[in-house]
């Protein structure tokens, strides 16, 4: 190898090894998924992770699951809840998912309730809260 030759080579192999170097985006965290099986539990989870709970909800008797209490700075909820009609009768009920992102480090309680949007001051008719921990 002449000297010019082998000056390129080291170059290709140096601007090969920095390539190599650069750091991979990272994929998506995957959606950690509870349901009613899951009440009072602890979930950990990681800055950026979602928290998708998917609860029995009839939105034909006006009620909804809704946030109650939890920390947004640790985690906030993320757009509307979806709900998937089950049976295909009229006055069935189906399945919310209402999600989650964890936001930044810490720990809170994490409550939401099945009750009307339109009464504000009335009590849920029942509640699903989980501990969250986020590292």
């Amino acid at each position: 190898m002449h000297h010019t030759q082998r000056l390129v080579f080291v170059i290709v192999l140096l601007l090969s090894l920095a390539a190599c170097a650069q750091p991979q985006p990272q994929p998506p965290l995957p959606e950690v998924q509870l349901t009613e099986d899951e009440v009072g539990q602890t979930v950990e989870l990681a800055v950026g992770q979602v928290l998708a709970i998917t609860l029995p909800s009839n939105p034909s008797t006006g009620y909804a699951w809704q946030f109650i209490a939890g920390d947004d700075a640790i985690i906030a909820q993320q757009g509307e809840a979806e709900y998937v009609q089950g049976a295909n009768m009229p006055g069935a009920g189906g399945m919310e998912t209402l999600r989650f992102t964890a936001q930044g480090a810490g720990t809170t309680m994490l409550t939401i309730g099945y009750k009307r949007p339109f009464e504000p001051d009335e009590m849920p008719v029942r509640s699903f809260t989980v501990e969250v921990v986020i590292r």
